[in-house]
């Protein structure tokens, strides 16, 4: 989980991601997704999503990174 006041979204369909300061920023106004202050710890959330994500129905990862687009598939 991430320390409050982080806040960090991605969209599988669009791979879009948003990483937000909610104590500097309280509306959300600031995406800081592509800040080098915040590169490690991005990249560790990822990761950790992967990681969680591998081997799921859903395809949302190879196992290396993860992937855009993939739709889960009728049981």
């Amino acid at each position: 989980m991430l320390p409050f006041p982080l806040l960090w979204f991605r969209y599988s369909q669009t791979g879009k991601e948003q990483y937000i300061d909610l104590e500097r920023e309280p509306n959300e106004l600031s995406n800081l997704i592509k800040s080098d202050d915040y590169e490690v710890e991005i990249q560790q959330w990822r990761n950790s999503l992967i990681k969680e994500l591998f081997g799921k129905e859903e395809r949302y990862t190879d196992g290396k990174q993860l992937l855009v687009g993939n739709r889960q598939q009728p049981v």
